[in-house]
């Protein structure tokens, strides 16, 4: 599942769901590898949509969401299981990213 972040949440509120996986996905208009893996992410969220959520977060506009969540560069994806941070990855790797997915749902 892939949904863009409308409204403003705490990191806790954001990575805590029912879902096995949840991926924040913080990106920036103005990021040129952000524009260029978005795609491969909404095709991943939608391939997994029964075990991961993907959330897109603006660093602009939840600039203090990205500051808790420690995120200087991006594209950032920031993996989660039961609400805790199991994993991270910067930059826009397509390769990198769903092997970080396929590890996280076995």
């Amino acid at each position: 599942m892939y949904q863009k972040l409308e409204k403003e949440l705490t990191l806790e509120q954001v990575s805590t769901n029912p879902i096995k996986v949840t991926c924040l996905y913080f990106t920036a208009t103005w990021c040129g590898p952000c524009k260029m893996i978005k795609p491969k992410v909404k095709q991943l969220g939608e391939t997994h949509k029964d075990d991961v959520l993907f959330v897109e977060i603006d660093v602009d506009t939840y600039d203090d969401l990205s500051e808790e969540a420690g995120v200087s560069a991006m594209p950032t994806f920031v993996f989660y299981k039961e609400g805790a941070e199991v994993d991270r990855l910067t930059g826009a790797d397509e390769k990198a990213l769903e092997m970080k997915l396929s590890l996280l749902l076995v």
